[in-house]
């Protein structure tokens, strides 16, 4: 197993539920605290993302926290969130998701690429808690957890401000899923786009 493979909580293989989510849920940063009781809250604004290419490769569609809606209606965005959780404790709830309904997807499509970029370019090292997971079921309510791991429990991941988290590809009968959990310095969405057309599509 390889490194990157080795922070997953759980492999999956085949993707066989009608609905797919893969949520983020992070917290904003605490800083010195006011009066010596409260903290002082430094937002933090990550953004999911998924590309999607077909057979030859091409983009056909950029689902981000701007765009929340394919054109087919099948893939969509919770919609932005640009502070984190404000909280020591945290919470369970993703805050921002990327929803895949494959019953209504665009036959076109090969293969989709899930991403993350720090908008404010505060590194994942910075970043109290970074939690990806995959799910099915409505969210929030999970019915089977694929996938799960924390990026800001990763060493490598400091000073990066873009991750590739993985790829969905489109085999002769299902739907696979690549881990990739790869950090980048390319803080732009586009400049990001660039490096998985270069590096990620098979």
């Amino acid at each position: 197993m390889s490194e990157t493979e080795q922070i997953f909580i759980k492999q999956i293989g085949s993707l066989k539920p009608d609905k797919v989510n893969i949520g983020i849920n992070w917290g904003a940063i605490a800083q010195k605290k006011l009066l010596g009781i409260f903290p002082r809250w430094e937002d933090v604004n990550l953004d999911i993302c998924v590309a999607i290419f077909d057979d030859n490769k091409d983009m056909i569609d950029l689902i981000y926290p701007a765009k929340t809606h394919s054109s087919d209606k099948a893939v969509y965005h919770s919609g932005d969130d640009t502070t984190g959780d404000k909280s020591s404790k945290g919470d369970s709830d993703d805050n921002e998701t990327i929803s895949i309904d494959f019953d209504k997807l665009n036959q076109q499509i090969e293969q989709m690429v899930f991403f993350l970029v720090s908008a404010n370019r505060q590194d994942f090292a910075h970043i109290p808690y970074s939690k990806v997971r995959i799910y099915s079921g409505e969210t929030p309510k999970i019915e089977n957890l694929f996938v799960e791991y924390n990026i800001s429990a990763q060493k490598k991941f400091a000073g990066k401000v873009a991750m590739v988290l993985g790829k969905l590809y489109r085999t002769a009968n299902n739907w696979e899923f690549k881990a990739i959990g790869e950090g980048l310095t390319s803080e732009k969405l586009l400049s990001t786009v660039s490096v998985i057309k270069e590096k990620f599509l098979a």
